[in-house]
């Protein structure tokens, strides 16, 4: 069985530098997308834990982009910085509810994953993580999109 290419931009750090936020929010966007196609890839051939990741990292790089359309730089912040600015987006309307709330399940579904004691992670908890970040994909890209065509 053959696996997915790993494109070499997908987890390289995005440059800083020569390019502006709408460039750098274009690039999350492709990565999110990428991620979303791996998940679903690694889900249908038996690689649960991976699909969950790839999950996980579609939700990152969408809220990557949303704090970089707030002039937010994303690069300069830990997790837990990310996570209490996405909080602010969300208590200031700039994040949906549902979006909200499935960067937040995958972000505990991650973890679950990560220190599952088996390489088998539940079925249930894969579905999950791929239907959550297909959740914040429909509800961030349109909005993201529309900052990199303005």
């Amino acid at each position: 069985m053959a696996l997915v290419a790993h494109s070499p931009w997908m987890d390289a750090p995005l440059p800083k530098e020569d390019i502006g936020n709408s460039t750098r929010i274009a690039l999350l966007l492709r990565r999110a997308d990428e991620d979303y196609e791996c998940a679903l890839f690694m889900l249908d051939n038996g690689y649960g834990r991976a699909a969950v990741s790839r999950a996980y990292y579609v939700a990152f790089n969408l809220v990557e982009a949303l704090l970089l359309s707030q002039n937010i730089d994303p690069s300069e912040l830990r997790h837990r910085q990310i996570f209490k600015a996405i909080e602010s987006c969300h208590e200031n309307g700039d994040l949906d509810s549902a979006s909200f709330e499935a960067y937040r399940k995958l972000g505990g579904a991650r973890r679950k994953a990560d220190r599952a004691e088996t390489e088998d992670v539940a079925p249930e908890l894969v579905a999950d993580a791929i239907a959550w970040a297909g959740v914040i994909l429909d509800n961030l890209t349109p909005k993201l999109r529309g900052v990199t065509q303005a």
